[in-house]
């Protein structure tokens, strides 16, 4: 049976993230839009049990629920607890503390924790540097808690930093809130203000769209109704990608509406968007092709190790992928007979795999997926979305 949806997806669970850390510093912001992702119920709980004095919070498998929540927390003298899964503590936080003692905080990871004693920001030495080369969360995290300080805030980002897009997007939300933020180059000053904004209205998640998006070009139809025409979320650029495959694909009146398409091989530069390679792995082993995506290193530092993770389900269906640094080139195939496709599936705590492996078994082919509500992190509705049980 063919996919066909039309709908309204929940809010972008970045932006709601920024943004409510944004409205903690100023209860006249009110943010309008929800999301039933755990990152976002995680933080949202956090930040209600900070304003309630509470000390210890969870953060669940979240790094941008941990990363955003520890700068914000710090804000306040204290001495605070955050816990998360093993998942969540293996993956790059060093650079976390590092920014935190640059403040005049004292922080360490233990285990699956993080302890925080603050007094207050009290900047060491004339700047702050924040590393980027694994990850631009940090220094989202940084500008976001810089609200309402007694003085302006310097700070220098590595050369070599990775995602941009994401940093863009947090400059791009704390602008529209009022923030005076100067930037050149990698410097960057944060003068004394407060966000004014009154109402923001939140975009619904991209990266939740193009997991449908691209059900509906190999298998049917969707029409994703209140897509902006202009988005913050770097993940936008999947209307482009589709495009460059040949998708039959249009925006009017707000409703994006995707047909099944015959599919081009395309090369794409990922890196800047990584959320979208597993979906866009698999839409690429249905093209006419070969397919060639690239740029994203950092892939190895997500959830799991998403281009390894991305090879395995497409080599399961019987694709040639060779793996790259930064990427992977697959020979892509216009062959969609998979019911003779059979085989467990391990996400390894990857919501976004398991959406990927979960197009593949919209699509007909029988896959048993271990710990499917893992796509619980992001986009809870998916499994009911692309109908399967």
């Amino acid at each position: 049976m063919s996919f066909n949806f039309v709908g309204q997806l929940s809010s972008s669970k970045s932006l709601l993230n920024r943004a409510l850390i944004a409205s903690s510093f100023n209860n006249e912001l009110y943010v309008q839009g929800a999301s039933g992702s755990e990152d976002v119920v995680h933080l949202k709980k956090a930040l209600s049990d900070l304003i309630g004095g509470q000390s210890e919070f969870y953060c669940g498998d979240g790094g941008t629920t941990l990363r955003f929540l520890a700068l914000r927390v710090s804000r306040v003298p204290g001495q605070y607890t955050l816990t998360g899964s093993e998942r969540l503590f293996s993956r790059p936080q060093e650079g976390l503390v590092k920014l935190l003692r640059q403040l005049g905080v004292e922080a360490a990871i233990i285990g699956n924790s993080l302890k925080i004693n603050s007094n207050g920001w009290k900047p060491m030495g004339d700047a702050v540097y924040v590393d980027a080369s694994k990850t631009s969360q940090f220094v989202s995290a940084l500008i976001l808690s810089s609200w309402d300080l007694d003085f302006d805030l310097h700070f220098n980002k590595s050369k070599s930093a990775v995602s941009d897009s994401y940093l863009n997007m947090t400059l791009g939300l704390v602008k529209e809130l009022g923030m005076k933020i100067k930037v050149s180059g990698n410097e960057y000053t944060i003068l004394k203000s407060k966000p004014q904004q009154h109402f923001y209205t939140l975009e619904p998640d991209m990266s939740s769209m193009f997991s449908l998006a691209a059900l509906g070009a190999l298998h049917g139809s969707c029409r994703l109704k209140s897509f902006p025409e202009n988005s913050l979320q770097p993940d936008k650029v999947f209307v482009d990608i589709l495009k460059l495959m040949g998708v039959d694909i249009s925006l009017e009146d707000e409703v994006l509406s995707v047909s099944k398409s015959p599919l081009q091989a395309v090369a794409f530069d990922i890196g800047q968007s990584p959320d979208l390679f597993p979906v866009l792995g698999v839409l690429c082993a249905f093209a006419e092709g070969e397919s060639h995506l690239y740029g994203a290193k950092h892939l190895a530092y997500k959830e799991s190790n998403r281009i390894l993770k991305t090879a395995e389900l497409l080599r399961e269906i019987g694709r040639d992928v060779e793996v790259k640094e930064d990427g992977f080139i697959v020979k892509g195939s216009t062959d969609k007979e998979l019911s003779n496709y059979s085989f467990v599936f391990n996400p390894d705590k990857d919501h976004r795999m398991a959406m990927a492996a979960g197009i593949l078994n919209a699509m007909g082919t029988r896959i048993e997926i271990v710990d499917k509500d893992v796509v619980n992190k992001s986009f809870p509705e998916f499994w009911d979305c692309v109908g399967v049980k």
